[in-house]
């Protein structure tokens, strides 16, 4: 085998007389390394084309993935199933706060509402709305009496 070194000392004779020269030169130095094992070996690399090749389909390794892909999926479903009611009782957790608040709000509307009533309804209240004059003392005209037609009162009493 030719390396590009070798191809230029053929070209060139009077070089490789220097390069000779320069050789023995060097090997009286004390301080030079050793030259490594197989050192002036070449290997050449040829490049190869694969994309023409396809892979035989293996059956094994396809069942291996569906094994895979199912193993998966069930192990997915079944934390979900373990997590599920605790998550579930976290959330009702958290709805029966928020019914909690919402109930105390509502009371102290309530009761707001019960003071607004009463303030409306108290008999100093009525006698100021009635003096205003917007309210009329009702006249026979006006007074309408409803009797029962079948009450279970009515019914007692004539028996």
């Amino acid at each position: 085998m030719a390396t590009f070194a070798t191809m230029l000392t053929r070209l060139m004779p009077g070089r490789a007389e220097a390069a000779a020269h320069a050789r023995s030169q060097r090997r009286n130095e004390t301080y030079r390394l050793r030259t490594w094992p197989n050192e002036d070996l070449l290997f050449p690399v040829k490049p190869i084309d694969n994309s023409r090749v396809s892979p035989k389909a293996d059956r094994k390794d396809r069942s291996q993935s569906w094994k895979v892909m199912f193993g998966f999926t069930g192990a997915a479903a079944l934390l979900i199933a373990v997590l599920l009611p605790s998550a579930y009782s976290l959330m009702a957790g958290y709805k029966l706060q928020e019914l909690k608040k919402r109930n105390d709000q509502l009371r102290a509307e309530s009761a707001m509402l019960d003071v607004e009533i009463a303030r409306h309804t108290s008999p100093a209240n009525l006698e100021q709305f009635a003096s205003s004059g917007k309210m009329e003392a009702p006249n026979t005209k006006k007074l309408v009496y409803l009797q029962p037609q079948e009450s279970v009162a009515m019914t007692i009493e004539r028996k």
